[in-house]
């Protein structure tokens, strides 16, 4: 949950959001385009869990769905950030050139 939590706040930085907490630079890469909505919404729920096991703050430990929808999370926030947006920069240069 950790690592996820982490590679979020890596991702909005690659993505030249660096300024703010967590929460701010999760909705800066929805407000810049680079996430949806249903992106937006999962990475903040996973932010909440990281936020309660970085402080010692658990009540139930996570199980396997929870680590499982973690790497989900993570996959979407890379595939948006990533994949959505060099597919949607491609298509945009080739109609560009025509």
């Amino acid at each position: 949950m950790l690592l996820v939590r982490s590679l979020i706040e890596a991702t909005a930085r690659q993505s030249h959001i660096s300024d703010g907490s967590l929460v701010q630079k999760i909705n800066a890469m929805f407000e810049a385009g680079h996430l949806r909505k249903g992106t937006k919404d999962m990475a903040h729920a996973l932010r909440i869990l990281g936020n309660d096991m970085a402080h010692g703050e658990i009540e139930v430990a996570p199980n396997q769905e929870d680590a499982e929808d973690a790497l989900t999370i993570a996959r979407f926030v890379l595939d948006d950030v990533y994949v959505a947006d060099a597919r949607r920069a491609d298509m945009m240069a080739r109609r560009s050139s025509e």
